[in-house]
């Protein structure tokens, strides 16, 4: 089953980075990844358009807001998830990639 993922901050820049790094290293077809910004959160869960969302560390203000659009508009089918300061600060695509494959078992 495909998996898709999207990988969040709040311009999109950073995310972007690692999204590239992430392709790089994918060697199947199971999983789809993709970068946005923070401005487009709310849209990508209002139309599902993803099955794992992955937020930058400098979006943790946002947990709340992202939680309850979840549950209003995605029936709890959106996994979100926050990568660690220490993995996105070094754009650690090898170790998020490894989270990301946990959280979609």
């Amino acid at each position: 089953m495909n998996k898709k993922v999207t990988i969040a901050c709040t311009t999109g820049l950073s995310a972007s980075i690692l999204v590239t790094k992430i392709k790089q290293l994918i060697t199947d077809d199971a999983i789809t990844i993709e970068s946005t910004t923070a401005s487009q959160i709310a849209d990508i869960i209002k139309q599902q358009k993803t099955d794992l969302l992955l937020l930058a560390p400098q979006l943790a203000y946002l947990r709340d807001q992202v939680n309850e659009l979840i549950l209003q508009k995605s029936n709890n089918k959106i996994l979100v998830r926050y990568i660690s300061i220490d993995l996105y600060s070094q754009l650690n695509a090898n170790q998020t990639l490894e989270q990301i494959k946990k959280y979609c078992k």
